[in-house]
């Protein structure tokens, strides 16, 4: 008999076999299949066979299955940059893509497209600081939606994934075609703290960062741009917003390091965090700006993000790199507001950035990379733990801790003497620990973590007031005193 026309016509897929027992060649090829390899690590054979007699083969009893050799995609949304700076570790770390309501990211630039398919659902207000455009949207340059993308781009399985993909975006207009008006940035900073309620600080109480009664205010902000020179209005407003709480993050500035001293205001001012760049190699970006005003570093060479018209490409520049701070900002932020602790004032920001980025040689703070370049992964980490006492002497402690207390200074070291502590199983009477603190804040309440050396395990407790668990009580006495 004749083969139909369909099946004469038809072509061979590509399938992968897999037997019962060992992989039969022949018995494929008597199938019609032809053989293109025999795995080892299963019993099967990869080859090529007419949809026509697929099925009888699939049918043969010594045929375990029979699966197409399909193509999925190399999973590239989190590129380089975001694993250089251990990204996706403070996401699993904080438990946080960036999301909560009261933190918001601030982008002052040429505006950004609001429509994109990997922003959209993040950018949550357009404000244009120049009189002559009505918004930020559409973006006027295509720079502003870089950045905006850098830091956060959905995790939505499409393009590219920002260092806070869930963080809430004010992307403010104030470069409109790519050149940025003094008057505009000055507009634009109040626009951040602000909010779309066009209040500043509201209850007049000198805080906007982290301020229930000022929610819909910026708690940091992306300056992706710089000149050479003095702008008092640019710099007393964002010392202003620095002493609102509110961080600001910029770029250091593409003029490389032929004197030493290169980097551009406003990343130069001592309120903001100057940004260097980095390249895929981990090390610092031949075009980065150096001086002793840098901060830390952060990937700046060929780094892909979005552009308008749901279109991807790559830039280079420390405009690229300042939002990988903001992002981690963010993510700071975000982590202590989700577990109900104050959030960081700008100064213990950049403490956290310091001590925890990755030094680049030489050892310590250096002009090219400042403290090195940032670990978004351990920063979140020290965000979650700062101003918490750490116990690094104990005598007996129970394998579960909840400790409670109101701390007005905490000092570097305190020597505190448990006098009764009780859990549902446990009770341990007299025993001494001895509190270091990762820092040293000054917080009307205090969370604590105690850690058991033997098993190096952080268990985190309660704020002051809000005791977890059942059956607890203490009394701590320091040097004899009452705290």
């Amino acid at each position: 008999m004749l083969p139909s026309i369909s099946y004469a016509l038809e072509e061979p897929i590509p399938v992968i076999a897999v037997f019962k027992d060992q992989p039969d060649t022949q018995l494929f090829q008597n199938y019609g299949g032809e053989v293109i390899r025999v795995f080892k690590i299963i019993p099967g054979i990869h080859g090529l066979i007419k949809p026509s007699d697929l099925e009888n083969l699939r049918k043969d009893p010594k045929i375990k299955y029979v699966e197409i050799d399909e193509k999925i995609p190399v999973l590239q949304e989190i590129q380089w940059n975001l694993y250089q700076i251990h990204a996706p570790e403070a996401w699993s770390i904080g438990n946080t893509y960036g999301y909560h309501p009261l933190i918001q990211a601030a982008v002052l630039d040429t505006g950004v497209d609001c429509t994109h398919e990997d922003l959209a659902a993040n950018i949550v207000w357009t404000p244009s600081a120049d009189p002559a455009f009505p918004s930020a949207c559409p973006d006027t340059a295509g720079h502003g939606t870089h950045v905006t993308g850098i830091v956060a781009a959905l995790l939505n399985g499409i393009g590219v994934a920002g260092v806070a993909p869930q963080v809430k975006v004010y992307d403010i207009l104030v470069c409109p075609g790519g050149s940025c008006p003094i008057s505009d940035i000055v507009q634009g900073i109040q626009l951040a703290l602000e909010g779309p309620d066009g209040i500043l600080d509201s209850d007049n109480d000198g805080v906007v960062a982290g301020d229930p009664e000022d929610a819909d205010g910026a708690e940091v902000m992306n300056m992706s741009f710089g000149g050479f020179g003095t702008y008092p209005a640019m710099e007393e407003a964002i010392q202003n917003a620095y002493n609102y709480g509110v961080i600001s993050v910029a770029s250091a500035g593409n003029a490389g390091c032929p004197d030493g001293d290169t980097v551009a205001a406003p990343a130069r001012y001592p309120t903001t965090i100057a940004v260097a760049a980095t390249t895929i190699s981990d090390t610092i970006a031949s075009f980065s700006s150096c001086g002793p005003s840098v901060d830390v570093a952060a990937p700046g060479e060929n780094v892909l993000s979005t552009l308008p018209g749901n279109q991807y490409g790559e830039l280079s520049g420390t405009s690229m790199a300042a939002p990988h701070v903001t992002g981690t900002v963010a993510l700071m932020q975000a982590v202590r507001a989700i577990n109900n602790l104050p959030i960081l004032k700008p100064e213990e920001v950049r403490t956290i950035l310091h001590q925890t980025a990755d030094d680049y040689p030489p050892p310590g703070f250096d002009i090219y990379s400042g403290y090195g370049r940032i670990r978004a992964d351990r920063a979140v980490q020290a965000a979650l733990a700062y101003g918490i006492v750490r116990v690094t002497k104990t005598i007996s402690l129970p394998p579960s801790i909840i400790l409670t207390t109101t701390l007005t200074t905490i000092p570097t070291t305190t020597e505190i003497t448990v006098e009764s502590f009780k859990t549902q199983t446990t009770t341990i009477t007299n025993t001494s620990v001895e509190f270091t603190v990762l820092t040293t804040p000054s917080y009307s309440t205090t969370t604590l973590v105690v850690q058991q050396p033997d098993i190096n395990m952080l268990l985190i407790i309660g704020i002051i007031g809000f005791l977890l668990g059942s059956g607890i009580g203490l009394t701590f006495i320091r040097r004899g005193r009452g705290i």
